[in-house]
């Protein structure tokens, strides 16, 4: 029986193993498209709820950024 490769556990998180997926087959047409419908997602949020809808935007995106820091920190 052949070995399967070991992949990471993050590969099975749907987003973001579709985006590892990508960078890994270099597809990054649709890595561009993707970040595409984030921001249209971010800016169709604060049309429909006005400054509440800017706000947790801005949030999550602080909660994001410091979830990055953590981890970029810990190696």
């Amino acid at each position: 029986m052949a070995r399967a490769k070991r992949r990471s556990f993050l590969f099975s998180i749907p987003v973001v193993g579709y985006v590892l997926r990508c960078f890994a087959e270099e597809r990054l047409n649709e890595i561009a498209l993707l970040i595409l419908n984030f921001i249209m997602a971010g800016a169709v949020i604060v049309l429909l709820l006005g400054y509440p809808g800017l706000i947790t935007l801005a949030l999550v995106l602080a909660g994001l950024a410091g979830v990055l820091v953590i981890a970029t920190t810990r190696g």
